[in-house]
Parts: C-alpha cells; structure tokens; sequence
C-alpha cells in the first residue's frame, strides 16, 4: 500500500499543469458548448412538443 502512494506522488509529479490562462481558456471553450448544447436541445424539445400538439389536435 505504501509503494502504491509513492508511485502515484511520483506520477503526479510528472504532471503537466495547465496555465493559469489556459485553465480559463479551456473553461471558456467548456461553458459555451454547455450553452450551445442548451439550447440545441431546449429547440427540439420545443419543436417536439408543439409537433406533438398539431397532431394530437
């Protein structure tokens, strides 16, 4: 057990960290496409539903 942590400290060690910048950057680009996702489905969600409305109607 005690080689497992020291293995996995020395792999986190070789870690490559984003910049603070590229954090933001990479964040960014994340909240958009959640956005965009949104309203893609929130559209055909609506577009279903009143699809539905005329037929049922």
């Amino acid at each position: 057990m005690k080689r497992y942590f020291k293995e996995v400290g020395a792999e986190l060690k070789k870690t490559v960290w984003p910049t603070k910048k590229d954090l933001v950057k990479y964040t960014g680009v994340v909240l958009a496409f959640i956005v965009v996702f949104a309203v893609v489905v929130g559209a055909m969600d609506f577009a279903l539903v009143e699809l539905l409305n005329l037929i049922v109607r």
